[in-house]
């Protein structure tokens, strides 16, 4: 399996510098969010959540970032290259290589959600996949008190950044009775930030990535 299915750096320093970490790789995402997150000079691991498409995408170019085309108001169109840490799926064994993601990457303070409306549903595949990688944050030391993580939604929902809190707080995985997982519990509630992000108005101008990117405009 290529190595942009598997969340392996995309160069070799590349884990060093990645501060954010995207569940989803959307257009909307991709075309928005990520740009957002480079102006705060952070490079991003995107994630797929359902099927491989973005990761054989980026494998079939060969390169470290993927094109974001962006339609002005008078019609004409510029093409932006978006640079990216890693990318990988939850499906197969991506999956276990995603939540071994936190022990590797040393300065991640925010995590982007995408994956529309149909994902924030209680006990979702990606919802449990969030708290999952949320846990293995808290064994890895990530989300201090002085370093806070912040979890930042832009699916189209109202409040959603308070849905996705709920969603995760309530997951079948975080209610665990298990008690190792009580502190982690307890953490998820002092040191996170929920944050909902209204995108919309500038996402109107921007177009998807390029035609043979295979993947559409959905969340996953």
């Amino acid at each position: 399996m290529v190595g942009t299915l598997l969340f392996e750096p995309l160069d070799a320093d590349a884990f060093s510098r990645a501060r954010a970490v995207c569940l989803g790789t959307g257009r909307f995402l991709r075309a928005v969010l990520v740009p957002a997150f480079e102006e705060l000079g952070c490079e991003v691991v995107l994630a797929q959540t359902r099927g491989t498409s973005f990761g054989s995408y980026m494998a079939k170019r060969g390169g470290h970032d993927y094109e974001v085309d962006t339609v002005l108001r008078d019609g004409s169109v510029i093409t932006t290259r978006y640079k990216i840490a890693a990318c990988g799926s939850l499906a197969g064994a991506g999956r276990a290589r995603f939540f071994g993601l936190p022990a590797k990457l040393e300065k991640l303070r925010y995590i982007g959600i995408g994956v529309t409306e149909a994902g924030l549903v209680h006990n979702g595949d990606a919802m449990c996949a969030l708290a999952e990688f949320l846990y293995h944050c808290f064994l890895a030391g990530r989300g201090s008190s002085t370093a806070p993580l912040s979890v930042l939604n832009t699916d189209n929902v109202p409040f959603n950044g308070d849905a996705l809190r709920s969603h995760v707080l309530s997951c079948d995985f975080t209610q665990s009775s298990a008690s190792h997982r009580s502190p982690h519990r307890s953490s998820l509630k002092r040191r996170r930030t929920w944050s909902s992000i209204d995108l919309s108005e500038q996402a109107g101008e921007s177009g998807g990535a390029e035609g043979d990117h295979p993947e559409g405009g959905g969340g996953g």
